[in-house]
């Protein structure tokens, strides 16, 4: 991570929102992101979306680009037209199969999706069901 211009390392608990992050080949992330900077960055989002195929990582600037080359339209757009398209966002629980680069973290711990996801599994584990 860079730190006040420093490049230092961290313990994942201890990265903070804003931090700026180097990605690398095989680092599995414990944070959401945007990719601020990246060469051939793509990621294993499997382990949160189901996703099985890598999906590629643009910079934000990139997208408004991408989108337009691609023409579409709010009114016949799909998800699955969405999904399969590169994306700036880095999901926690993802793994880097390819590129490098930096991105910044925009949310950690219970914030992150995982942590959203983790926090739902636990509700409803909670509820109790008619029978009981």
């Amino acid at each position: 991570m860079i730190w006040n211009k420093l490049k230092i390392k961290l313990p994942w608990g201890n990265v903070l929102v804003g931090d700026l992050i180097k990605l690398k080949v095989g680092m599995k992330v414990d944070c959401d992101g945007i990719l601020a900077h990246g060469i051939n960055v793509t990621s294993d989002e499997s382990s949160m979306t189901g996703e099985s195929k890598h999906l590629k990582k643009i910079i934000l600037e990139h997208c408004d680009q991408y989108i337009e080359n691609q023409n579409w339209s709010s009114a016949n757009l799909r998800f699955s037209q969405i999904s399969s398209h590169p994306s700036p966002v880095i999901v926690s629980g993802s793994t880097i199969v390819s590129g490098e680069g930096y991105f910044i973290c925009i949310a950690v711990g219970d914030k992150r999706c995982k942590g959203k996801i983790l926090d739902l599994m636990n509700q409803a584990s909670e509820a109790q069901t008619p029978l009981q």
